[in-house]
């Protein structure tokens, strides 16, 4: 494009005169502004769909799915004192009762071995205390003699103490 004018401003006549430098700058950026302005260029956007709605009132109720228990606002826990399964009721529903009246007897079974298991340990017991009776004396004849440490008797001496406690 600079060539053409060139060209055209040598074959004119000489009372005009050659465009000065400011003015190609701003021819320059008027072509450049309408490039960049042309729709080919342009980012478009199709134009946005509404859907308008009228209100109205009408009978659709929304469900709720809700999560939890009800519980009473006074609760009472109430349980046996004993283990057991239930062989007999004597009582039913409705029934009137005192003080001291039996509802329902227990399997024997399951109190039979609490206590068979409370002997067992009871026995253990004893035995682990005569052993530690036993270590004991023997510490106590090795320290009067010399050939014990104080730390094994101290030692000893404790393990007795748990076992009669």
């Amino acid at each position: 494009m600079g060539r053409g004018l060139a060209e055209r401003t040598r074959s004119a006549p000489a009372s005009t005169t050659a465009p000065g430098p400011g003015l190609i700058a701003l021819l320059a950026l008027a072509c450049l502004a309408l490039v960049a302005a042309s729709p080919s260029h342009a980012q478009t956007r199709p134009p946005a769909r509404v859907r308008a709605i009228a209100a109205a009132a009408s009978d659709y109720t929304m469900d709720y799915v809700l999560t939890g228990f009800i519980a009473a606002r006074v609760q009472t826990d109430v349980a046996f004192r004993t283990t057991g399964r239930i062989i007999s009721r004597l009582a039913e529903v409705g029934d009137h009762i005192k003080a001291d009246d039996i509802l329902a007897e227990l399997d024997p079974k399951d109190q039979e071995t609490s206590v068979a298991n409370a002997e067992a340990a009871l026995a253990s017991a004893q035995a682990m205390e005569k052993q530690a009776e036993a270590n004991f004396a023997r510490q106590d004849t090795l320290m009067k003699g010399g050939f014990a440490t104080r730390p094994a008797f101290d030692q000893t001496q404790e393990a007795l103490r748990m076992s009669q406690a």
